[in-house]
């Protein structure tokens, strides 16, 4: 492996750094310095927190790299879940369902419009029978959960 100091990483970063940089979530990240799989953060004397050098990040991206940790165990890097956003349309059901008396959710309308298998895409204007249709929809879902 090569240990040279690479001008484009910074000279420290922080843990929640570099997770991003190795595209994973911090919980994750902690898993695998737990297990020992990632090297372990120096701490800084003065802050008492915890850095990466540019040496312990080349290694940690070395690691993510290859799969295969400092002791020749495979390792499996599974990226971070991008968010789902909700659709601005989406939004607006939200709020007309709301306004009818629903406490409902983007991702409630979001599976709604699935399982109903209504249209729901961003050029897609919602009729009243749509709406109309997700009412009965959630309504009968809010009266059985009751």
């Amino acid at each position: 492996m090569n240990t040279s100091l690479n001008p484009e990483h910074p000279t420290i970063c922080t843990v929640t750094e570099m997770a991003r940089t190795l595209r994973l979530s911090r919980a994750r990240f902690y898993q695998l310095l737990k297990q020992g799989i990632l090297p372990p953060p120096v701490y800084c004397l003065t802050t008492r927190k915890p850095i990466y050098t540019q040496q312990l990040q080349e290694v940690c991206l070395h690691i993510r790299k290859t799969g295969t940790d400092v002791n020749g165990r495979f390792v499996r890097f599974y990226n971070r879940r991008p968010r789902q956003r909700a659709n601005v349309e989406h939004k607006q059901l939200v709020t007309v369902l709301r306004e009818m008396g629903l406490s409902v959710t983007a991702a409630q309308v979001r599976a709604a419009l699935d399982r109903l298998r209504l249209p729901k895409s961003h050029a897609t204007v919602f009729d009243a029978e749509t709406i109309r249709k997700l009412f009965q929809y959630l309504h009968e879902r809010c009266q059985r959960a009751v």
